[in-house]
Order: C-alpha cells, then sequence, then structure tokens
C-alpha cells in the first residue's frame, strides 16, 4: 500500500494556521496609538496631557489615560491626535464602537493627516474591514509617500488578508527601498513570493530576515519553508531545527521538521518530530495528519486512520485528513461509502490538487466504478508526470482488460522510478500473459 505523502507539505510549517500566534510581537500589527511614539510632535497645546496619556498606557493604567485623553480632548477640541488616544484606551477595553466614533471624530478634524488615516487603517482592521483599511493606508500614502512602515502595512494586507499577491510584492518592495533593515518587510515579502511560486527570490528575502533578526524564530521558520518547497531537504530541516532552538513551542516550526525529514526518506525522524508536534498542540490537525501518513509508511494502518479520524474530529473540513482516510479506506476497500464522501470533500475544498482527484479516483475504483476513476486518471496524468497516478491508471486499464494502454501506463511508472516496486509486478504479470504496450 503507498501512503499519501502529497506535495500538499508545501508552505504547511510556515503559512497555515500550525503558526498561528508564534509570531514575534515585533512584528505584529501596531496598536492604533502607536503612531504617536514613532516621532511624532503634535505642537497641541494638549501634548503635556497626550504625554501624559502615553505614560498611563505604558503602565497599562486605561482610567487614568483614558483620563489624561480627555483632558486633551477638552484643551485642545480641534485637534484630532488626543481622540486618538481616546479611541486607542476604547480598543484595549473592547469598546470598538466607543472607539469607532472617537477615529470617525479624529477623521473630520484631520483628514488631511496621515496619522489619523493610519489609526483608522488600524482599527479597519481590528473589526475585519480589509478593503476599507488598505485604501485608509493608500491615502495616508499620498500624503507620506516615503513611510516605509506604512509600504509594509499595506503589503500585509494584500498579501496575508486580501491575497492579493502582486500588490503584496509591490508594497513590499516599495518598503525595501525605503528601509532595507526591516526584517519583517522580508519576512512578509518572503511569504508573498512563496505564495507566487518565486522561490529562489522567497528564500532570499527570509535569508535577509534571519541575517537582520537571527534569534527570531519565525524568520528561520520562513527560511525552512522556501527549502521545503525548492527540496531542498536538509536546508529545510537546518532552518527548523535552528527555528526551534530559538523558540521550541513553535508548533509550525516543529511540523516543518518532520516535513523535512519526510523528504529525506528519514520516517522515523519524521515520525518522532510529528509526534512531538501533536504534545506541543493536541488540538491542531496538521501533525496528526502527518503523524498519520508515517503511520501508513510504515504499515501501521489501523492506527494511521485513528490519527486522520482525530485531525477531522478538530476539522471536519480538514481537506488533507479527508483525503488520507478516503485513500486509506479505499485501500482497505471498507466502508466506501465515507471514503467517497470524504474524497469528494477534500476535491471540493481544492478542485487543483492533483492527488486529491487521485484519491478521488482510487475510491470510485475500489467501488466497482471504474469508468468515473478511468476518467479522473486520464486527465490528471496528462498534466503531471508522478508515477502514483501512472500506476492507479494502469491498474484500472488492468481491470478493464485494457492491457495493453496497462503495460504502456506501468512502463511509463518505470521511466519515472525504476524500483516502484508495485508496478514492477504489475508489469511482469502483464509480460508473462503476452501484453504488448499501446504506444
Amino acid at each position: 500500500m503507498r501512503a499519501r505523502l502529497t506535495a500538499s507539505i508545501i508552505l504547511a510549517a510556515a503559512l497555515s494556521s500550525v503558526g498561528a500566534g508564534t509570531l514575534d510581537p515585533a512584528w505584529s500589527v501596531p496598536l492604533l496609538f502607536d503612531t504617536l511614539k514613532n516621532g511624532i510632535n503634535t505642537g497641541s497645546p494638549a501634548k503635556a496631557a497626550i504625554a501624559e496619556g502615553e505614560q498611563h498606557l505604558d503602565k497599562n493604567d486605561l482610567a487614568a489615560a483614558e483620563k489624561s485623553f480627555k483632558n486633551a480632548v477638552t484643551a485642545a477640541p480641534l485637534d484630532p491626535v488626543p481622540l486618538l488616544g481616546v479611541a486607542e484606551v476604547a480598543m484595549r477595553q473592547g469598546r470598538s464602537a466607543e472607539a469607532e466614533a472617537s477615529l470617525k471624530r479624529a477623521l473630520s478634524l484631520g483628514r488631511e493627516s496621515a496619522m489619523v488615516l493610519v489609526a483608522w487603517a488600524r482599527f479597519s482592521l481590528s473589526v475585519k474591514e480589509y478593503e476599507r483599511a488598505v485604501g485608509a493606508l493608500e491615502q495616508a500614502l499620498t500624503l507620506d509617500p516615503l513611510s516605509a512602515i506604512l509600504h509594509q502595512e499595506r503589503g500585509d494586507i494584500y498579501g496575508t488578508l486580501l491575497n492579493n499577491q502582486v500588490k503584496a510584492e509591490e508594497a513590499y518592495r516599495e518598503a525595501i527601498a525605503l528601509d532595507a533593515k526591516n526584517a519583517a518587510t522580508h519576512y512578509g515579502l518572503g511569504n508573498t513570493l512563496l505564495r507566487l511560486g518565486k522561490l529562489s527570490e522567497a528564500k532570499i528575502e527570509f535569508g535577509a530576515a534571519t541575517n537582520l533578526t537571527p534569534d527570531n524564530a519565525l524568520a528561520w521558520s520562513g527560511l525552512g519553508a522556501a527549502h521545503l518547497n525548492l527540496s531542498e531537504w536538509s536546508g529545510a530541516e537546518r532552518a527548523f531545527a535552528t527555528a526551534l532552538k530559538r523558540q521550541p513551542s513553535f508548533l509550525g516550526a516543529q511540523v516543518g521538521l518532520g516535513d523535512a525529514r519526510a523528504g529525506q526518506g528519514n520516517f522515523k525522524g519524521a515520525m518522532q518530530a510529528y509526534e512531538l508536534a501533536v504534545k506541543l498542540d493536541g488540538r491542531a490537525p496538521i501533525p496528526r495528519v502527518r503523524l498519520g501518513v508515517m503511520l501508513q509508511l510504515e504499515g501501521r494502518v489501523d492506527e494511521a486512520e485513528g490519527s486522520f479520524r482525530d485531525a477531522l474530529a478538530i476539522n471536519p473540513k480538514d481537506p488533507e485528513a479527508s483525503n488520507n482516510l478516503a485513500f486509506v479506506l479505499a485501500e482497505r476497500g471498507t466502508r466506501l461509502a465515507e471514503a467517497l464522501r470524504l474524497a469528494q470533500a477534500a476535491t471540493a475544498t481544492a478542485p487543483d490538487n492533483l492527488p486529491y482527484r487521485d484519491t478521488l479516483a482510487w475510491v470510485h475504483r475500489a467501488r466497482g466504478e471504474r469508468e468515473a476513476a478511468l476518467s479522473i486518471l486520464q486527465d490528471i496524468s496528462a498534466r503531471v508526470s508522478n508515477p502514483d497516478f501512472f500506476y492507479h491508471l494502469g491498474v484500472v486499464y488492468a481491470e478493464l482488460d485494457r492491457v495493453g494502454e496497462a503495460a504502456a501506463s506501468f512502463d511509463r511508472v518505470l521511466m519515472l522510478a525504476p524500483n516502484y516496486q508495485p508496478a514492477l509486478d504489475a508489469r511482469g504479470k502483464l509480460s508473462t500473459a503476452g501484453a504488448t504496450p499501446v504506444r
């Protein structure tokens, strides 16, 4: 039985939800009121009260901070800056409606202020108004075009929240042109380049991030993801191991380490990495899926099925868990209605994932629906030269008594992977029967 160790490992470690919550705080979206701490002098008659409010914010004394900022509003009713302080306190206390009201009032007073527009953009981010946020940032950039941090934030929104990687790349490159020493910008650009398939360029950007912040685990994990995408397994392993030295609880890096080991054929080491990842976060489905694949490769199919089911109990819509469990059931020839439902769910979630479509075909074959299986396998084999696809195609051809086409499919497998034992066995049986390949 061939386990489903598919290309879906790509990007998992650095970009998936496995890594959620591990960001270095220095790389988080700034608070609304950070604009006042970045060297901006308002010249307001309420400057002393604003400074006092900042000091209270630093101590997280929100009641005292609010009082100071409201005093500043009274002292300078036409100055928008104190209103940003009031909004900041309201945001920290979870009073978003009050924060919005203060910010709208600040906008009415300071629409030509980049600082106010940035605060509005950051508030918009917090309430998931992403288009509004990027619009406010772009307006702020017309007023302050040389602000590298604004270009970076624009890149973050386009790349992470709006999935417009072309715009994100443009914004990050503009930020780097203004400030090449910001590790977060290089990291953001690296992620965008990964999503665009510009793998070598991504590796360069993540490398720059590690050079600028060598103690930052996230930068090293990004570099590991770039190496993974390039099938540079040993480089990926080193990068993820370095990330884990910096932050041993970094779940994404732990999964990435397992992926890198699996890519080198070190399945025992990969299993150890995935087992530790499961211990780090028992509610993350991805390490359980990866662990299930390793168990499949060891022939521990019952345990693999259990691992996939555990992943689906956490996230019933996880396509990789659905795909792998469907394949296990198809190989066994059991619970085939469930297998079909799972395989269809996986392909519906990721219709361009050819390994998922291969699994769907294999389920159809297990159900005796060979024409349906054949249609899928012919299509995906014409798109990608994958030995698994051609092997499955050959099996279906053979079961349909189209032995010449079966022999040709197995020959194609062996051209791609000369030691593919199931294809060697199947081709040998056809040769004994006198089958001639159909070219």
